[in-house]
């Protein structure tokens, strides 16, 4: 797969089990992408792409489209906020748990807080006639959990799953220290610590995710079906799209 210097964490969920290729990209914001790599994009016939960031963040780092491409707003909210934004925001007033614990109760919880958007989403990708591309600022934490959901409904391998969100590592491995420094600024030894799990992508997490799903429903079918909203035909229509 192409790789970009400004689109970060950009990759096809084809290959991935049975997913066909060409047809979803996930990827991080599109803000400070470039004409060639908006060019590039239109090349591979994303007509749609779907922000699943929150208003604050689409208010000052508005995404850049390629041309012909029509934007989705689906926002993912995790207790009002993002997942990493509260737990930074509890890391500096000192209310944070233990290395990873914050993020694994978030990612627990977003079975249900992002049930409804996940409905918006995976609507808006069965209705478009080309591919999409979804993605948060990062592409690791609503991004990773939207396509773990995807993949359980493709009937993918969780330890194929798995091994998807945790490619995010590889790809964003580059940018740390230029996301984590300023993040971390004025943090003691204690707070940066707990930063770390922040901003990596943990088996912890992804399993959190799917446990917050068996403890609504007993099977990722279910899940969208009953806890989403789903229906049955929209389901058969993801499927006959993205297999």
């Amino acid at each position: 797969m192409h790789k970009f210097e400004n689109i970060r964490n950009f990759r096809d969920l084809g290959h991935v089990g049975t997913v066909r290729p060409g047809v979803l990209y996930r990827s991080g914001s599109l803000n400070e992408a470039t004409d060639y790599e908006l060019h590039y994009l239109e090349n591979l016939d994303i007509k749609q792409v779907i922000d699943l960031r929150v208003d604050r963040e689409v208010n000052s780092k508005p995404d850049r489209l390629p041309n012909g491409a029509t934007l989705v707003r689906t926002p993912l909210l995790l207790n009002g906020s993002t997942p990493g934004h509260t737990a930074v925001g509890r890391i500096r007033n000192r209310t944070a748990g233990p290395p990873k614990t914050d993020m694994t109760e978030g990612y627990f919880q977003m079975a249900s807080q992002y049930a409804v958007a996940f409905n918006r989403a995976i609507t808006a990708i069965t209705h478009s006639e080309s591919a999409t591309l979804y993605h948060c600022q990062h592409g690791k934490d609503r991004t990773g959990v939207l396509s773990a959901l995807i993949l359980a409904l493709a009937g993918t391998d969780r330890t194929l799953i798995m091994q998807d969100y945790l490619k995010t590592n590889d790809e964003l491995g580059p940018f740390l220290d230029e996301d984590f420094i300023p993040k971390s600024a004025g943090m003691d030894d204690a707070q940066k610590e707990i930063m770390k799990s922040v901003f990596t992508a943990e088996p912890e997490y992804l399993e959190a995710f799917f446990d917050g799903i068996k403890h609504l429903a007993p099977t990722a079918a279910d899940y969208a079906l009953n806890i989403t909203g789903l229906s049955n035909s929209t389901l058969k229509k993801l499927m006959d799209k993205i297999t």
